[in-house]
């Protein structure tokens, strides 16, 4: 397992995920780039990473006058992956928050290829692309499996923020370990 190409870069990340691992000595494929370590792993056969499916149904207020699903809406949806990824990583938000950390969003973008539209059941794949102590990316597609069509791609970029003090802290071995797991299953 593996890829010959590493990390990923806009070019290739439709090839690759490319996680940035916060300690060294990972038994997989790895590859340096400005002294950081990832873990590669070719994106569809064989990848291992969890990818958080989500089901969504359209709701009308989720639509603009044109009839079609407003632009804003994939973000929020976005967050709904983000979400999903983190509690089948075993970690709630609400735990987060307890324990004094945010997630707060630092990167975000979307690309729209096709409408969604009232009534619609769509999925949200979330996969995640990038963890550290202090940060963690995502990939987004939001699709509609009665046609297939992919409806959205996106990326987010998080960072682990002390709640009390809104700056950006690492994040301790408790949730760390969890999401490294996550990555490796």
């Amino acid at each position: 397992m593996g890829a010959d190409f590493c990390p990923a870069t806009e070019t290739n990340r439709t090839q690759a995920l490319c996680w940035r691992l916060g300690s060294p000595g990972r038994a997989k494929k790895m590859c340096q780039e400005d002294g950081a370590e990832f873990m590669c792993v070719p994106e569809q056969k064989g990848a291992k990473a969890v990818i958080a499916r989500v089901e969504h149904r359209v709701n009308f207020y989720d639509t603009d006058a044109m009839e079609v699903v407003h632009h804003a809406n994939y973000i929020r949806w976005f967050e709904i992956g983000r979400v999903e990824f983190l509690r089948q990583a075993g970690i709630t938000l609400g735990e987060l928050m307890a324990d004094g950390y945010v997630f707060p969003i630092t990167e975000v973008s979307a690309k729209f290829l096709t409408a969604g539209v009232f009534d619609d059941v769509l999925v949200i794949e979330t996969t995640p692309t990038a963890l550290t102590k202090v940060k963690m990316a995502f990939d987004y597609r939001v699709l509609r499996p009665s046609d297939g069509a992919v409806l959205v791609t996106g990326h987010t970029q998080n960072v682990f923020t002390s709640r009390e003090t809104g700056h950006i802290v690492r994040l301790p071995a408790k949730y760390h370990e969890k999401l490294t797991r996550a990555l490796e299953q």
